[in-house]
């Protein structure tokens, strides 16, 4: 693919005018050439014609331009080059300080500023989608690494001037962070010799710790409505690694992973929770409430989760009572 008039990197202006191309001729000649700005259809054009990109339609800032061949066969074979370019017709450029050097941890906050003179809001992106904002045409926003995943993700600040409605948008340089798993929770020592008896332990307040295994295990436990409950037992896992904790309740509960990790669960709805974890032994506890249908769903993996219970969560025989 080939567009001789614009160079990556270049700096665009006014209205431009493009003739794509292929070297060297394909077989199957070229039908046609699609213009794509970032990642939306703008303009198509026979082979041969030009393509018209009216910049001003355009924010200034940071674009990519992706020009697409589409062969002349049945099933219109493609081939595209992208072409990361700056449009400048206002000379409106957003500023962008504190992205980190080194990689930032999985959960560690991520502070950065932004500067955007006469913007009524500058917004930070993840992939288009909105993760932190600054009112205002300059300020600090802090961001939930939690919303971002783990490895290489790519933000970009995009800020408004003006009013909502007939505001002038302006695109940054696209931002590149690194995140990944925090330290893991280190295994724990457990007594040698012990005895273990497969599946959690469940015990209800005022009465003897039970195992069960049933898709109603906390009504044919016993547990009753408005009564509180604790359910106990250990895993393993067999690398260091990020694992996640899945969980629905219409209980009120709040789960410890080694009694150093915790989160809640309730509401009736899914809470998904990641936990890096050192190869070896860990333990997870659950104390709640009883309430409504006393539902509670638990499940654990990585990759893929599994209900929690027999044969991968155990507990010693002697904790069973």
């Amino acid at each position: 693919m080939t567009v001789a008039e614009i160079e990556p990197g270049a700096t665009l202006s006014g209205r431009l005018s493009i003739t794509p191309g292929v070297e060297p001729d394909c077989e199957t000649p070229v039908d046609e050439f699609e213009l794509y700005v970032d990642g939306r259809r703008h303009a198509v054009a026979r082979r041969g014609e030009p393509i018209y990109l009216n910049t001003r339609r355009v924010p200034d800032g940071y674009h990519e331009l992706r020009v697409v061949a589409v062969l002349a066969n049945a099933i219109e074979t493609r081939g595209s080059l992208t072409l990361p370019v700056r449009v400048d017709n206002g000379g409106l450029r957003i500023e962008v300080s504190g992205l980190p050097s080194e990689p930032v941890p999985y959960g560690k906050p991520l502070r950065l500023s932004a500067t955007l003179p006469g913007a009524s809001i500058i917004f930070i992106a993840h992939d288009g989608r909105p993760v932190g904002a600054i009112n205002g045409e300059s300020g600090e926003v802090e961001i939930d690494t939690r919303k971002l995943g783990l490895g290489t993700v790519r933000l970009q600040a995009v800020g408004a001037i003006g009013k909502p409605a007939e505001n002038t948008k302006v695109a940054g340089e696209p931002l590149e962070v690194q995140i990944v798993a925090p330290t893991p929770l280190p295994a724990l020592k457990t007594p040698a010799g012990a005895q273990w008896v497969e599946g959690l332990k469940l015990t209800p307040e005022g009465a003897e710790p039970v195992v069960t295994r049933a898709s109603d295990w906390l009504a044919k436990a016993g547990v009753e409505a408005d009564q509180a409950f604790a359910l106990t037992g250990y895993f393993e896992v067999p690398a260091d690694d990020m694992y996640q904790f899945q969980g629905r309740t219409d209980c009120e509960a709040e789960v410890e992973v080694d009694s150093k990790m915790r989160f809640s669960l309730g509401g009736d709805k899914w809470v998904m929770q990641p936990v890096s974890l050192a190869e070896g032994m860990h333990s997870l506890t659950v104390k709640a409430t009883a309430k409504g249908k006393l539902r509670l769903k638990l499940r654990f993996g990585g990759p893929g989760a599994v209900s929690v219970g027999a044969p991968r969560f155990k507990h010693m025989a002697a904790e069973a009572g």
